[in-house]
């Protein structure tokens, strides 16, 4: 079976699975290694992974150090384990030569963690000061390269490369992801030791992207692109386990070993599709060659050698693909969203500068515009099946994997919503919001009605787990409290305490009116604040109890 990275990072150091969920790398065992050779002891690298990470002796428990040698590539590792409040576990790996932090991983019980409101710009910032602490004297070999939202992890996941006099080192990265409230819980650094003597290449640029040219053999993906556009990848044949590699100084292409590579088949493309003449120089010009370091065996020389940018995939499903229609270079073919490997895009420009732009730009990132449809309208008013979307991509605190027919009963009621078919596009968040018990148990959910601010408070309260009997011991302000109906009372004077909803400069609610697309996102950054010391409400048969 082939390893893909397009969801998981392969963690070289501490060679553990390493996701957004990570799991636990070292065994029950509370043993301890020790090693004189090491040039840090113990004591000083406990120490200092204490002080890294602020883990108190008070709340942060050594379970466990190890001590790893290997005398082939000269490494000298450090695995410590360490347990904290609520069931919050870090596994840290040290290099015992240095004293620095090389990898961690963070399981993060609170669910809260989930529920944030950094934008990809923000959360960049913490991965780039983080590898500033951790790493003071590499940090500045490394140059930032890719980062965007997984939604389907729900974790902002960042890559910088490292360069050597303006060359990139192939393999030499740092991977951080944090959870969308901003803690950090995953950190891997590679860093090939040895000189990188100046080379002067032989094959020139322009003979490098010929062959980067001729390799490519773009075949047509059948299962992306739409009715109106065809999707055409290329195949690096014959091998499927390197990019195009170049040595710069021979001019042949090699693979990741170093070893030479027989010529490209250019058969004609699969199943009679034609590839149009200039779709080759499109993708060239799309994603060109670079010139890198290709590292071996530690103390080997390295290999300069041409490469494509953004090597982002292990193999050629996983390489961008170039849309015919837009000219565009598109996503990972196995991750399921552009956002892994490109990014978000900037908000639209009708509401890029208003006032709830910050909170918009949050949804954007994290690919919640993309799934109502990219609107462009910041006072668009938000269906019912609209907002519980919004509401399970940004705040679910675990996703049920598979449709509602896979879940058996009666720990998960079907859906009994009879206007909600299987068809609707909404389904599977309204199957979940019912699950999480967010959304009331009735014949008929009205998906395409929309929905009012008071109905808003009602779904906020349930998320928070607040089912009031009587009203909450707060005075509401508005103008129009006569208004607000009896039944949403308590739940409209819930979120008036809490800070989630307020009135508008007239001090009134408009509890009939729709709420808009700009009012949830500044509800949601405020559910975000909150939810640091709120409980996020789901019912104890989905967390195993």
């Amino acid at each position: 079976m082939r390893k893909k990275r397009s969801i998981v990072w392969l963690s070289v150091l501490a060679g553990t699975l390493a996701t957004c969920t990570p799991t636990m790398a070292f065994a029950e065992s509370g043993t301890v290694a020790t090693t004189s050779s090491t040039v840090w002891t113990q004591d000083k690298l406990v120490e200092t992974a204490r002080a890294t990470l602020s883990l108190s002796t008070s709340d942060w428990v050594l379970l466990k150090a190890e001590h790893e040698q290997t005398p082939e590539d000269g490494s000298d590792l450090w695995y410590l384990a360490f347990s904290g409040p609520h069931g919050d576990y870090y596994d840290v790996v040290l290099d015992g030569r240095r004293g620095e932090v090389t990898n961690l991983n963070r399981t993060h019980s609170p669910i809260n963690a989930y529920v944030g409101s950094l934008t990809q710009e923000e959360a960049r910032e913490r991965a780039e000061s983080l590898l500033r602490k951790l790493a003071p004297e590499r940090f500045g070999q490394y140059v930032y390269s890719e980062g965007a939202y997984s939604p389907v992890e729900r974790c902002y996941r960042f890559e910088f490369e490292r360069f050597v006099d303006g060359i990139n080192v192939l393999d030499n990265t740092v991977r951080i992801a944090l959870y969308p409230n901003g803690d950090v819980f995953q950190y891997a650094i590679t860093f090939t030791k040895g000189d990188f003597p100046k080379q002067t290449p032989v094959l020139s640029e322009e003979s490098a992207q010929k062959l980067y040219r001729d390799s490519l053999n773009l075949r047509a993906d059948t299962s992306a692109g739409t009715d109106d556009s065809i999707i055409y990848r290329p195949t690096y044949p014959p091998y499927e386990d390197h990019y195009p590699i170049y040595n710069a100084t021979t001019g042949k292409s090699i693979d990741r070993s170093g070893h030479e590579v027989p010529p490209t088949d250019t058969s004609p493309a699969r199943g009679g599709v034609t590839v149009p003449d200039n779709l080759p120089d499109l993708y060239v010009k799309k994603r060109p060659l670079r010139l890198a370091y290709l590292t071996q065996s530690p103390g080997a020389k390295p290999i300069l050698v041409y490469t494509p940018q953004t090597l982002e995939a292990f193999f050629p499903s996983q390489a961008p693909g170039l849309d015919v229609l837009t000219g565009d270079l598109t996503g990972d073919a196995d991750s399921g969203t552009n956002l892994w490997v490109f990014g978000a895009k900037p908000l639209p420009v009708p509401i890029h500068d208003g006032w709830a732009a910050k909170g918009l730009q949050m949804l954007q990132d994290r690919g919640i515009l993309a799934r109502l449809g990219n609107p462009t309208d910041a006072e668009h008013e938000l269906t019912r099946a609209e907002l519980i979307t919004m509401v399970m991509r940004f705040a679910s605190p675990m996703y049920l994997s598979g449709q509602e027919d896979q879940v058996p009963e009666p720990d998960v009621p079907k859906l009994p919503y009879v206007d909600v078919p299987p068809t609707h596009r909404d389904r599977q968040e309204l199957y979940n919001a019912f699950a999480y018990q967010w959304i009331a148990d009735d014949t008929h959910f009205r998906p395409e009605d929309k929905i009012t601010r008071e109905e808003a408070a009602a779904v906020l309260a349930r998320i928070l787990g607040t089912q009031l009997g009587t009203a909450p011991d707060v005075a509401l302000p508005y103008l129009d409290a006569a208004d607000i109906s009896p039944w949403a009372w308590n739940n409209v004077a819930l979120n008036y305490q809490l800070g989630l909803m307020r009135g508008d400069g007239t001090n009134s609610f408009h509890p009939k009116q729709y709420i808009t697309l700009a009012e949830m996102s500044s509800v949601l950054t405020q559910l975000s604040v909150k939810t640091s010391r709120l409980d996020i409400n789901v019912p104890p048969i989905l967390l195993g109890e």
